[in-house]
């Protein structure tokens, strides 16, 4: 599995704040399972794929089609991935709105990792829809537009993200780099340092910070 690969399995599963919550409300045979797929996913996504099939096969259970998409993710079939994921969001069996916002913010997940950024947009806008209180889906719906240079609507999202969660870093480092190509040096500075205040050893943000201010300088001519 490839490391960006690796990495969205890490977020989707790790880091989500809902994902859990979401896997809970599963009942308990149907969770065991997806916890297995997902699990094997990691190490052998083809097998994992083919148990997925298997397990639609016994009936198209939410959780047999949820197993099957992420899947496709690791297989790297991401729209069609991100398609399927879409569907079971909608889907009437789907769930509760939050087992719904889920799989919409992994749809978009895989969208973004085919490049398809108005399409992750469209995703994350009907995750927040369904849950506007999960922080994480603002500040990766401002990752989308930035990707598509819309920097009006993804500045809005990242003081929707910092007004819920103060410390945020990711947060902070986004809104620097949309002020960074808006060319608004002081502002991007203030948020960098504030980024890196919140996680010092973050090399992300200490490479923005690089940038910042080499953009300074070459502004202002010396």
């Amino acid at each position: 599995m490839s490391a960006s690969i690796a990495l969205f399995f890490i977020y989707l599963v790790g880091q989500s704040s809902s994902a859990e919550q979401v896997i809970n409300e599963i009942r308990a045979d149907d969770r065991a399972r997806l916890q297995a797929c997902i699990d094997k996913i990691e190490t052998d996504p083809e097998e994992a794929y083919e148990d997925g099939l298997a397990w639609l096969s016994e009936g198209s259970r939410p959780p047999a089609r949820h197993c099957r998409a992420l899947a496709l993710v690791a297989l790297g079939q991401f729209e069609d991935a991100a398609s399927r994921l879409e569907s079971l969001a909608a889907a009437p069996d789907a769930g509760s709105l939050d087992q719904r916002a889920l799989y919409m913010s992994q749809a978009s997940s895989a969208w973004l990792q085919a490049r398809r950024f108005q399409e992750a947009v469209v995703s994350l806008t009907e995750a927040i829809r369904l849950r506007p209180s999960e922080t994480a889906f603002y500040i990766d719906r401002a990752l989308a537009n930035i990707a598509l240079e819309n920097f009006i609507p993804a500045r809005e999202d990242l003081n929707e993200a910092l007004g819920r969660q103060p410390d945020n870093s990711d947060a902070y480092r986004l809104r620097a780099q949309v002020s960074l190509e808006e060319k608004k040096f002081s502002a991007a500075l203030d948020d960098i340092e504030s980024a890196l205040g919140i996680d010092p050893s973050n090399v992300d943000i200490a490479l923005l910070r690089g940038e910042i201010r080499e953009a300074i300088r070459l502004n202002s001519g010396e």
